[in-house]
């Protein structure tokens, strides 16, 4: 089935239709046991995405550009770093710095909300 939130059913999932102000978005209606992603805000200041995950199911060693916020809305994921690895459950919420390298996987059926804080570029100065 083709999917109603994209004006062009031959765009990538996270090219979908983004919010604009005030609009609401269902973060918990997913289908059970398959992935689903919702791109759900990206400004020159943040990117907003929800992470639906399958038990499981894997996302490699990776970095985002800027600070981050992860909130575990339901179910459980571990956030593996080099150092350590966390358990997040339902209604937890963990920050990484910049740049820092983590692996994700879904311990059983899971949604988190990634919160990007982008950096813009200091102004150059003028001379």
């Amino acid at each position: 089935a083709e999917d109603p939130r994209t004006d062009n059913p031959e765009e990538p999932l996270m090219a979908l239709h983004h919010l604009k102000p005030t609009e609401v978005e269902n973060l918990t209606q997913f289908e059970e046991g398959k992935p689903r992603h919702k791109a759900l805000v990206k400004t020159d200041q943040f990117e907003a995405i929800c992470l639906s995950l399958v038990a499981g199911e894997d996302i490699p060693e990776h970095h985002v550009p800027g600070f981050a916020t992860v909130h575990c809305l339901h179910g459980a994921v571990e956030m593996i770093f080099a150092d350590r690895t966390v358990t997040m459950t339902s209604g937890d919420w963990l920050y990484l710095d910049q740049k820092q390298r983590h692996a994700v996987r879904a311990v059983e059926d899971a949604t988190v909300l990634l919160t990007i804080m982008l950096a813009k570029e200091a102004p150059r100065s003028v001379s």
